[in-house]
């Protein structure tokens, strides 16, 4: 299970809060509840604001985001209610950046939806937070289109094994279930 800390950590060894030497693990807290068990933490950044259009801001002030293997979730830390947005890598079109103000850059991120959210970053490091989100999400989509690959080529494999009669239909069916994980 991924931890607020281990997520806050991150993202102070890395520098990519929007002030990179503060903690926010407490912000991250609100993000920790939704981590699925299996899941892997690949990227953790803090942001300030989050935008809706140009310049309307929905949630002001501290927004953690957290990419993991399959997922990239943000909230907002409330005292009635914690927000917290969640969305699957693989929806993920683009991301880019525009320059807002003199401190702040915004990060774009659009979805297969049409839905675009904006998250302002530190002017400072807002280059190192792009650059590497786009990297981590690029590679993660990368080697899930191989492990599907694979999957497929190992099913394949195993249908020509039991057209030739080298196994029987069970042993087919037993390797089928194990490969698609039913």
């Amino acid at each position: 299970m991924i931890t607020a800390l281990q997520m806050d950590e991150y993202c102070i060894r890395n520098g990519l809060g929007y002030y990179p030497d503060t903690s926010h693990k407490k912000d991250f807290a609100v993000l920790e509840e939704q981590i699925r068990e299996q899941e892997e933490l690949l990227m953790a950044f803090t942001a300030n604001n989050l935008y809706n259009a140009d310049s309307a801001i929905i949630w002001s002030g501290n927004i953690p985001v957290v990419v993991t293997d399959h997922r990239l979730l943000y909230g907002k830390k409330a005292l009635l209610n914690s927000p917290v947005r969640i969305a699957d890598i693989n929806d993920i079109t683009d991301i880019g950046e525009s320059s807002f103000g003199n401190y702040e850059t915004k990060l774009m991120i659009d979805f297969a939806i049409g839905e675009r959210i904006m998250f302002g970053l530190n002017r400072k490091n807002a280059d190192k937070v792009i650059d590497l989100l786009k990297e981590t999400i690029e590679k993660q989509k990368k080697c899930e289109k191989k492990e599907t690959a694979s999957v497929a080529d190992e099913l394949l494999k195993f249908k020509q094994l039991l057209d030739m009669g080298a196994i029987t239909p069970e042993e087919y069916e037993k390797k089928k279930k194990e490969l698609l994980g039913s």
